[in-house]
């Protein structure tokens, strides 16, 4: 009788347990400045908790798409320039990136694989990087010394600047623009740290502009000089214009 009891108990738990993880659909409206809208599955039980396919669009523009579970980014994700041109797909597990990842230029060319897992550049098309940006710091033959590189290329960098970067509402209001220059340092793990705006009095443009770029987070191959992995000193503009 005890043991029939332990099992009746056990299967109530878990009914309750699917119960709990049913899920919904909901839209997020996109609202000015930013024109984000949002389509995601949330459980029912907690909206706030996404589980489920998600969808991102900025001015009507797919620049997201992949999984959630609880909150982690999970599975298969891609990743879209604002002119519809996929820039990246890979994997996510526990909201990191593993595996190996493909990085394409705004042309549709591969111009990395990047494995995630081992973190490791597996290949890196400069030549075709170059043709794009021209003014991309040249390579050591004798391979001496070499410069940090974005991890998905300068065309990734630029399309995640441009996504994530979010326009202040108050100075929206106002018809303000800017081009905040922050300097930031990465570190011999390719980590962005101590990140600083250089040329701004405006408080509101700074916050959201230092925000972007320390979301940056790992995103570097490290410098190197003489094979040794070293610090080094970066910067870059974050653009605000009305559009």
């Amino acid at each position: 009788m005890k043991s029939i009891l332990y099992i009746l108990i056990v299967f109530g738990f878990s009914i309750n347990i699917c119960i709990g993880q049913k899920t919904k659909h909901i839209i997020i409206k996109p609202t000015k400045p930013n024109n984000i809208k949002e389509s995601l599955t949330v459980l029912k039980s907690n909206p706030h908790i996404k589980k489920g396919a998600y969808l991102k669009y900025r001015n009507k523009v797919l620049i997201e798409q992949g999984y959630y579970d609880y909150n982690q980014k999970d599975s298969l994700w891609k990743y879209y320039s604002k002119s519809s041109k996929l820039m990246a797909v890979g994997y996510y597990k526990n909201d990191h990136k593993t595996g190996i990842w493909e990085y394409y230029s705004i042309n549709g060319d591969l111009i990395q694989t990047y494995d995630h897992t081992k973190d490791s550049l597996i290949y890196y098309n400069i030549k075709k990087e170059k043709e794009i940006y021209p003014y991309l710091a040249p390579q050591d033959e004798t391979n001496r010394s070499q410069m940090c590189y974005f991890i998905g290329g300068l065309g990734n960098l630029h399309r995640t600047l441009e996504n994530e970067t979010l326009y202040p509402a108050t100075e929206f209001e106002k018809g303000e623009t800017a081009s905040i220059k922050v300097s930031f340092i990465i570190d011999t793990l390719g980590y962005t740290l101590e990140a600083k705006v250089q040329n701004s009095t405006n408080n509101v443009f700074e916050k959201e502009a230092i925000r972007v770029v320390q979301s940056l987070g790992k995103s570097w191959t490290p410098a190197m000089i003489e094979k040794k992995k070293v610090k080094m000193s970066y910067m870059l503009p974050i653009n605000f214009n009305i559009q």
